[in-house]
């Protein structure tokens, strides 16, 4: 007998995956369903199409009695979830369906975030206001637009009130600034936690899952805090994800291009986390390294040994180092809303003799064949052949 779980889960795969004739049939037969709000995200399923912008599923749930207007965790209403994707022809129907262009102000934080200024004009003619703050430090929809430098949207709102101030707060009683140097600050504040989140969201989008933050952080020379966050698969056979922010707010280019870098490693699916801190650990620590002595610049792999002569990474493991691998796979890192280009660093734990093949002239591209040859693709695998020592002919 299939658990309340389980079906919830499967309506979940279905309607991200948008297959309206699968997701009919799906609520014709589990109708009881149909107000129960999505796993993990906590939203209905209304809102999880817009969030992937499949506007006939939306079109559907709508039919069904749906709210237009309902938000998830993080406070996103459908609405704001096709503002965010650029689609104006479905922010448009929602908006003739009825749908709040002023609901919790969050059409408006999405529009001025993403630039789109057509969008911007839209919400205001449906009655979204534009004179308000949110988040933390407190910013208006112009602030935030100066933030990502959309300067239309920021053009255009400053036309509405009539001031060419490049920052002005809601009110003067309600403004925590009291000049440049705080907006400044405040909005450097801001900066990083964006460049955060969206490093987040990248890692999210890649493999489909919500990240977890651990009480892993630490402060690195310049008072950048470096965490450490985790995806957890429900797929048994798929791997958990750990990686860090606050490694890229340190810039490791030497060129025009601001180029920074977050690590991250695959550990075995199941791994318990909680028990089995090593990983985590060592990816902190390798990001600590990395920031203090500049070991990416160049987009080359790189070698990380545990001492010399290398020891065992842990009581429980036999990798004595790791291979640190620039932009591996899917992760082919991404240029950020805050024209950083973030490389993704994949960490992948080697043993002492693998180590050593991978010091010889031509070494890493040797290991990387032996890699290939064997089937083995970077995840934290306890146990798995040793490449280095083993004949792979």
């Amino acid at each position: 007998m299939t658990s309340l779980n389980e079906s919830l889960n499967q309506a979940w795969d279905l309607v991200f995956e948008g297959d309206l004739a699968a997701v009919e049939g799906f609520f014709s037969k589990n109708a009881s369903l149909l107000h129960e709000f999505a796993p993990a995200s906590k939203q209905s399923w209304l809102n999880l199409a817009a969030s992937q912008g499949h506007m006939h599923l939306v079109r559907y749930f709508h039919s069904l009695g749906l709210p237009l207007d309902s938000v998830d965790e993080f406070t996103e209403c459908p609405l704001s979830r096709l503002v965010s994707l650029n689609d104006t022809e479905g922010v448009q129907w929602l908006l003739d369906a009825g749908a709040d262009a002023n609901f919790h102000h969050a059409p408006m934080i999405s529009a001025v975030t993403t630039g789109n200024v057509d969008v911007v004009k839209m919400l205001v003619e449906r009655g979204a206001e534009t004179e308000f703050t949110f988040g933390e430090p407190p910013r208006t929809p112009r602030e935030q637009a100066m933030a990502f430098r959309n300067q239309e949207v920021v053009e255009y709102l400053q036309a509405l009130c009539g001031s060419s101030q490049n920052f002005k707060p809601a009110s003067k009683e309600d403004s925590q600034f009291e000049s440049q140097a705080d907006i400044k600050d405040a909005l450097d504040e801001f900066r990083e936690k964006e460049l955060r989140g969206e490093i987040v969201a990248y890692f999210e989008y890649h493999f489909d899952r919500t990240a977890n933050s651990f009480a892993l952080q630490e402060i690195v020379p310049g008072d950048v805090e470096l965490r450490v966050h985790a995806i957890v698969s429900r797929n048994p056979k798929e791997p958990t994800i750990i990686f860090t922010t606050g490694l890229s707010l340190i810039d490791i280019s030497s060129e025009e291009i601001s180029k920074c870098a977050e690590c991250c490693m695959y550990l075995p699916p199941h791994w318990e986390l909680n028990k089995g801190l090593w990983p985590l650990t060592w990816l902190r620590t390798i990001a600590l390294y990395a920031a203090t002595n500049n070991i990416l610049r160049n987009d080359e792999p790189v070698t990380f040994a545990n001492g010399l002569p290398p020891e065992p990474l842990d009581a429980s493991s036999e990798f004595k180092g790791f291979l640190l691998i620039p932009n591996f796979g899917a992760l082919a890192g991404f240029e950020s809303e805050l024209d950083k280009f973030i490389n993704i660093i994949t960490v992948v734990p080697i043993y002492g003799e693998e180590l050593m093949l991978a010091r010889q002239p031509n070494g890493i591209a040797d290991l990387f064949a032996r890699f290939q040859e064997n089937g083995i693709k970077g995840t934290l695998l306890p146990g798995r052949k040793n490449v280095a020592v083993t004949n792979t002919k």
